[in-house]
């Protein structure tokens, strides 16, 4: 299983990331947007709130990414996202307080 890692405990510039991605969560569908180092391209992109469908962009990322590292942000720290997430070994999840996000 994945673990969480805070910035304190490991800094996100110090690894060498494949792709760094953000998730905002919602209800009905998640908004994403992925940064790709390689290439200086921003991809934002959108999927459903379903277990299949956030397995199946998890995997189309290892595909792309070569199992590489990859960084995802959120601000969800618990929950059925987390849950998912959590079960891919090149994922580093760092979590990110609500009220970061809303500020």
């Amino acid at each position: 299983m994945n673990s969480i890692e805070t910035p304190s405990s490991s800094p996100i510039a110090s690894v060498d990331y494949a792709a760094y991605v953000g998730i905002d969560w919602a209800d009905r569908k998640h908004d994403i947007c992925l940064y790709d180092p390689a290439t200086g391209a921003w991809q934002p992109s959108v999927i459903a709130h379903t277990p299949n469908a956030i397995k199946a962009w998890v995997e189309r990322l290892r595909q792309r990414f070569n199992g590489r590292r990859i960084a995802i942000a959120t601000e969800l720290k618990r929950g059925p996202l987390i849950y998912v997430l959590c079960q891919f070994d090149f994922l580093v999840l760092y979590p990110v307080n609500p009220r970061t996000v809303a500020n």
